[in-house]
């Protein structure tokens, strides 16, 4: 098991700077056989995302929300383009964007501190003073697969702030091997329960895409454990202690990259209102999966051509 322990908190101010110049993307692609693809043995990370600069991943995007009441999907891209600097090294830029909410108050923001304040009211106050107004701007609510800065070596691929002295997120690290797992400690500043854990679950996997059938994938599971929760009235009064979970997994495909997604939001995986019964808002949703995203591989992603940014995003919309 691979532990990543870290002493400081994230920061999710701007963490990318977009740009309009002209990027390398694959909007000419080759018409390859997805079972003639991602045959490299994946024993180490670094073969289960390629990473040239202009690699463009093309998706079909789906999101359905119970609690805002809402069902929708269409393409969506992730891209990797330039470079940052970051204490962690020379980091790639991860951008993406799928469709917006459909609902009236725009939905949910997104990004990981935005996550944690849906699911832990009792670090609102504190998240809400770290950011101060401000959000990251970004377009993008899967977590499993986001945007950011985007570093992979031979032992991980793990994403980066540009103001934080430690690894934000992790995608994979360690061995690839059936069994294998890694932790990774998130928010510590906040609080000392939220961990990302992650599990190798085959490396044979065959998965189902819109681009076809995969019969190599690597199957990673994730569960970020948001913690104990505590949930009080306009008064201060408690009313329950909960736990909310995301669980899922992405499928990544040796020379390929990641070609499927699958998660889902609980926000209560169990409640304790004492010797009360738990107000409707609680006990509708104990054990239910309120939110679903995936995310399926269009097309193999290979950079051929410049294009910009906007001409890019109208290709896919």
């Amino acid at each position: 098991m691979t532990n990543l322990n870290l002493n400081h908190l994230i920061g999710t101010e701007s963490i990318l700077r977009k740009t309009s110049h002209e990027v390398p993307i694959n909007c000419l692609l080759a018409r390859i056989r997805p079972d003639s693809v991602g045959h490299l043995r994946p024993a180490h990370p670094r073969f289960l995302w390629p990473n040239d600069d202009g690699m463009y991943f093309a998706y079909q995007y789906h999101r359905s929300d119970l609690m805002e009441g809402v069902a929708y999907g269409g393409p969506a891209y992730l891209a990797l383009e330039g470079y940052s600097t970051t204490p962690g090294g020379e980091a790639q830029n991860l951008l993406g964007d799928h469709p917006a909410s459909p609902a009236k108050a725009g939905g949910r923001e997104s990004g990981l501190l935005a996550s944690v304040h849906l699911a832990r009211p009792d670090l609102r106050d504190a998240i809400e003073r770290k950011l101060d107004g401000s959000t990251d701007g970004d377009n993008w609510l899967p977590l499993f697969l986001h945007t950011g800065y985007f570093i992979k070596s031979v032992s991980a691929i793990q994403m980066w702030q540009n103001t934080w002295n430690h690894p934000t997120w992790t995608y994979l690290a360690g061995e690839i091997a059936p069994g294998e797992t890694f932790s990774h400690q998130l928010l510590p500043e906040f609080t000392d329960d939220i961990y990302l854990h992650g599990t190798v679950i085959a490396v044979n996997a065959t998965v189902v895409t819109e681009n076809g059938i995969y019969t190599n994938a690597v199957k990673v599971e994730y569960l970020l454990d948001y913690g104990i929760s505590y949930v009080s009235d306009g008064n201060g009064i408690l009313l329950a202690t909960v736990h909310a979970e995301r669980r899922g997994h992405v499928h990544y495909v040796p020379g390929v990259g990641p070609v499927e997604l699958l998660e889902e939001y609980m926000p209560f995986v169990w409640a304790d209102c004492g010797n009360e019964d738990c107000p409707p808002e609680i006990s509708d949703w104990i054990g239910q999966v309120t939110e679903t995203q995936t995310l399926s591989l269009l097309q193999n992603p290979v950079a051929e051509e410049a294009a910009s940014w906007g001409s890019v995003k109208s290709m896919y919309r």
